[in-house]
């Protein structure tokens, strides 16, 4: 029988090439020069953000149950033979059989989030009709839901987002860094960028809003990735038959909810861009409206005349409006992005 990490590679390999292609296509519309600031990065990741708080708060939360004192050091030996009837036993070991700290990418994304805020505004106006709810808190939910009833499964959350960081997302980090400082940094109020301090190694840190996609364990992150490799094939001789079942079978699912928070956020970003033209609309016809009605003659006759005008103004303004967003700019909304999906490569990640 092959081991877990194949299996899971064979069920899942058409929709990670599928998702890896998508993913793709859209890294480069959220850069210079389709993107003037990292307002739709920020968006994307503050979505998938939700997938990594949902898992390893539950992670830990199982971890702590099992009262480890030193969770990075508890890798012995053992099998399901092991734990006759002691499944929560089991089931903790090997939750933190696979757990390595370097890992986590929680804070790291929350730090993330809070620096870009610092280059993108936090809340727009046009923005406001964006959803409280969506895939990504829907997804988190169930995470929530089915690993507390069946912890085993934060095994698979972390094989697949961990390892598509490890693989497929130091393509995509090599794409987002060169985009360069100007771009993810801070500025100050004359425009000249704000100087972060270095690690206390001495290497400068990750561009701003970008440490989630770096590891601090190797240089070339080959070590962690090996490292966590082995310890999920270890691990996943602790799992039953059924319970090796699930975990390919949540690992589909991961796929089809990420193509689910992708999609509607295709959909946002066409939300968005309909509402600015439409507010930028209102705005070209309100401004031709005024300067027609401020030039109306003061006269008897004009207060006569004074109704048919604004009417005639009226329906130059929208015909000059409706010219105009003709041959407006074309923003990036849904059929943008999904059109230049193959301006990029398609590769996995594993």
């Amino acid at each position: 029988m092959d081991d877990l990490p194949t299996q899971i590679f064979e069920a899942i390999r058409d929709h990670h090439t599928t998702f890896g292609s998508t993913v793709s296509s859209r890294v480069p519309l959220c850069l210079p020069p389709h993107a003037p600031d990292p307002e739709l990065y920020a968006l994307g990741i503050s979505r998938f953000a939700e997938i990594f708080f949902a898992f390893e708060s539950a992670w830990l939360s199982q971890l702590r149950r099992t009262s480890l004192t030193d969770l990075s050091n508890y890798h012995t030996e053992g099998d399901v033979d092991s734990f006759i009837n002691d499944d929560a036993g089991r089931i903790g070991k090997m939750l933190s059989e696979i757990f390595i700290p370097e890992l986590l990418r929680s804070e790291r994304l929350r730090a993330d989030l809070l620096n870009l805020e610092s280059v993108v505004e936090a809340e727009k106006e046009e923005d406001s009709h964006a959803m409280k709810e969506n895939a990504a808190t829907a997804f988190a939910s169930h995470i929530r839901d089915s690993t507390e009833h069946r912890p085993h499964l934060i095994l698979v959350y972390a094989w697949i987002m961990y390892m598509a960081l490890l693989n497929g997302g130091r393509r995509i980090r090599t794409k987002l860094v060169s985009a360069g400082p100007y771009f993810w940094e801070p500025k100050n109020h004359d425009g000249t960028l704000q100087t972060p301090p270095a690690t206390s190694d001495g290497r400068p840190p990750p561009p701003n809003g970008l440490s989630f996609w770096f590891f601090d364990y190797d240089s070339n992150d080959q070590g962690i990735k090996y490292a966590f490799r082995e310890r999920i094939l270890s691990a996943s001789s602790l799992l039953t038959s059924t319970e090796r079942t699930e975990v390919i079978a949540e690992a589909v699912e991961i796929f089809h909810q990420c193509n689910l928070i992708v999609a509607e956020i295709d959909v946002e970003i066409a939300r968005t861009a309909h509402h600015r033209r439409k507010a930028q609309r209102k705005a070209s016809s309100s401004r031709i409206l005024s300067s027609l009605k401020a030039n109306l003659p003061p006269t008897s006759l004009g207060s006569r005349v004074r109704p048919i005008l604004v009417g005639v103004a009226g329906l130059l303004g929208g015909l000059c409006a409706w010219l105009w967003a003709i041959n407006a700019e074309v923003v990036q909304g849904y059929g943008l992005w999904s059109s230049r999906s193959n301006e990029t490569d398609g590769q996995g990640y594993y």
